[in-house]
């Protein structure tokens, strides 16, 4: 059960990863108006992203502390 458990979350990062690789860079998905600028602009505003989002292979990561 726990292999299948780490299958789904890794799963899941790889496709969180990808939404924000895509939002920082392409941005296809507001292009298609899958998601509103607005929306996604609000959110990552509000948190502490990386220091420039342009020059990171990841932008998900984890740190100690996060909740």
């Amino acid at each position: 059960e726990w292999r299948r458990l780490e299958r789904g979350v890794k799963q899941r990062a790889r496709a969180l990863n990808a939404f924000l690789y895509d939002v920082y860079h392409r941005a296809e998905i507001i292009r298609a108006v899958v998601i509103f600028f607005a929306m996604v602009h609000t959110v990552l505003s509000s948190q502490n992203g990386p220091a420039d989002p342009y020059t990171e292979d990841r932008t998900l990561s984890f740190h100690p502390g996060d909740s």
